[in-house]
């Protein structure tokens, strides 16, 4: 029998588990006294722990899309943290090990860790000591994440190329504009050729792109283009979500999502471009950090508007 929850409680345990995501370093761009993200120092203490894994493995241990360990493990490949080699009783699996370079890597993240939790619990008596073990335990053992992100609609989010993705994000721009603005064949044309081009391009651990699926269906995309602008600069892209389930938090969960990759790769500012009259999603925008920076007349979606260009400047960089 599942007994109520106390609200003040449920307060309390979401405020400390904020804090001590900030207080471990969760927060930066990297962690543990490493050049690297949380999720690559995490990596790299699984593969230490386990010996070797697949990429497989590492993705549902993280609880990460495949699409986010190829990337982290082709920097961690690059700096020679780790190396790869065949399975000797499948000699078309590759495993994952720790390099000599990534041993020492991750010694001195354990030297980091244990530091930190020391200085803590040297301020504790064994029996408080106990206590915290405990609890840290049971709560973790309660938790049970999903593998995807679901909403209550049931929209599920992924990333990364699927089957049909090219067609369902210019047919979704194409029928949704049409309607909006009058953007025809020019625009739909223009849409499947640059987003085309861009999945080509998806190796590039700077770019990425994100659906959203309801009932089969691709309802939603968000990308990210690290390729076209400055050094330090992203380039957002191809955002939209069917009007039939606007208001419900698709666009919130994808904006989310893309703001969050250009954070953790240290993109200085997120520039895009779109036009007037799109109010609920220049509320968005703005929401999240993007400010209006250029509004001049245009034709670049094959219609005369009054285009806009907004920017975003990384917040831990302020």
């Amino acid at each position: 029998m599942t007994t109520a929850i106390n609200q003040k409680l449920l307060h309390n345990i979401r405020r400390t588990t904020r804090e001590m995501v900030r207080k471990f370093g969760f927060m930066n761009r990297t962690l543990a006294g490493t050049d690297y993200s949380p999720s690559a120092v995490h990596a790299l203490l699984e593969i230490d722990e386990r010996g070797s894994c697949t990429a497989k493995w590492l993705s549902e241990r993280l609880y990460l899309e495949k699409s986010s360990i190829s990337r982290m493990l082709k920097t961690l490949l690059k700096n020679d943290e780790i190396e790869e080699y065949k399975s000797e009783n499948d000699g078309r699996e590759k495993l994952i090990r720790l390099s000599a370079k990534g041993k020492k890597t991750v010694s001195g993240i354990h030297a980091f860790g244990n530091n930190h939790a020391s200085y803590a619990l040297s301020k504790m008596d064994s029996d408080d000591r106990q206590i915290v073990m405990n609890g840290l335990e049971l709560y973790t053992s309660a938790l049970s994440p999903d593998r995807e992100v679901i909403t209550n609609n049931e929209v599920t989010f992924h990333s990364g190329y699927t089957d049909e993705l090219i067609g369902s994000v210019t047919s979704l721009h194409s029928r949704i504009y049409s309607d909006i603005a009058g953007f025809g064949a020019y625009f739909e044309a223009l849409v499947g050729k640059y987003y085309s081009e861009f999945i080509m391009r998806l190796d590039n651990p700077k770019n990425e792109t994100w659906y959203a699926v309801l009932n089969g269906n691709i309802i939603g995309s968000i990308s990210i283009d690290g390729d076209d602008l400055d050094k330090g600069q992203a380039h957002l892209r191809w955002f939209v979500v069917d009007p039939t389930i606007q208001s419900k938090g698709t666009g919130k969960q994808l904006l989310q999502m893309a703001m969050d990759f250009c954070d953790e790769q240290g993109v200085d500012e997120v520039h895009l471009w779109t036009f007037k009259g799109l109010d609920a999603a220049r509320s968005l925008y703005e929401r999240h950090g993007f400010k209006l920076v250029i509004e001049e007349w245009g034709n670049r979606y094959g219609k005369k508007v009054l285009e806009r260009k907004y920017i975003r400047s990384n917040p831990l960089r302020n």
